[in-house]
């Protein structure tokens, strides 16, 4: 439920410089910055991996992902639960 209150966040960083960017551009006139421009294009680009990454940062989706690939990778992907992987990593 915590990672919900990221998206909005997310949502509002990510539009934040095209709104200053119309803004700017409403009020002088159709003046353009670049370097505003350049925000907002890279700003309004990265919404969709910065939904990915609050989404794959949740503990469940890392534990599915850690168990999928515990296989091929015994040594960083412990299969298991999380008390499991503190005694095979010595933290317990």
């Amino acid at each position: 439920m915590f990672k919900l209150q990221f998206y909005p966040m997310i949502l509002i960083g990510i539009w934040l410089f095209a709104v200053i960017n119309r803004l700017y551009e409403s009020f002088s006139g159709g003046k353009k910055i670049f370097v505003l421009f350049l925000l907002q294009k890279a700003f309004s680009s990265s919404q969709g991996m910065l939904n990915a990454l609050v989404y794959g940062l949740s503990p469940e989706v890392r534990d599915t992902i850690r168990n999928l690939f515990a296989p091929a990778c015994p040594v960083c992907c412990a299969a298991g639960d999380a008390d499991e992987r503190k005694v095979l990593s010595g933290a317990g």
